[in-house]
């Protein structure tokens, strides 16, 4: 994987440092990068925040200003040809997430979406919509 660049300054009153630009995505005076652990936002800095191998960490571009920061769920193992439902929702609220694309298909009003694979391996998936901050990779391995 290939480093991608990122910038911060340090901030006295924070006694922390806050993102300014990662890749390409440079903050302005309305869109900013904003933390959160397990879907909420952090109330420390990055540098002060203690995380568990089980927390959600995201650092999103413009996270301010959006309707969901989706969470895709689903089965981690599927034979080849059985179908797995996978579950989008805002991991802030837990609500479910229609109209999501996930794996070339779009979620029901429950947020479910049925895929099937005809090609054993892993498969990368990650669930997006308009105006939210895209899913977590889910890796599925079909066998």
């Amino acid at each position: 994987m290939p480093l991608i660049p990122f910038f911060s300054t340090f901030f006295s009153d924070f006694d922390d440092f806050l993102i300014t630009r990662i890749g390409p995505d440079v903050q302005i005076a309305t869109e900013f990068w904003g933390l959160l652990l397990n879907f909420q936002f952090d109330a420390v800095g990055g540098c002060q925040q203690e995380v568990r191998s089980t927390d959600h960490v995201l650092w999103a571009f413009n996270a301010f200003n959006v309707d969901a920061f989706l969470r895709l769920d689903g089965p981690r193992r599927l034979e080849i040809g059985q179908t797995g439902t996978f579950t989008v929702t805002d991991g802030s609220t837990g609500k479910a997430v229609s109209g999501a694309a996930v794996g070339g298909k779009v979620t029901d009003a429950d947020g479910h979406v049925a895929l099937a694979f005809v090609d054993a391996g892993e498969h990368d998936l990650k669930a997006s919509k308009n105006n939210t901050i895209r899913s977590n990779e889910l890796v599925v391995v079909i066998f």
